[in-house]
């Protein structure tokens, strides 16, 4: 994953925006979101996935959900 470093900053910040991984806008609901992480999660988790390589996938969505239960406070 790319960072990036802004101003005086020195902490990287992702440039992947987590509404983006999960194919979401930022105005969807709650429910949205957690539904559109349920529908992920079962396709690309090792065990429910059926073909192989989709751990780094599974864990780059899983990033994402958290980066935005953390935003919106769950």
């Amino acid at each position: 994953m790319k960072t990036r470093r802004t101003g005086s900053d020195s902490a990287p910040r992702s440039v992947l925006d987590p509404y983006w991984v999960i194919d979401l806008e930022k105005s969807a609901t709650d429910e949205q979101v957690k539904k559109r992480y349920r529908e992920l999660a079962m396709k690309l988790h090792t065990d429910t996935a059926g073909i192989k390589g989709t751990k780094a996938l599974f864990q780059l969505v899983t990033a994402a959900y958290q980066q935005i239960s953390r935003e919106r406070g769950w």
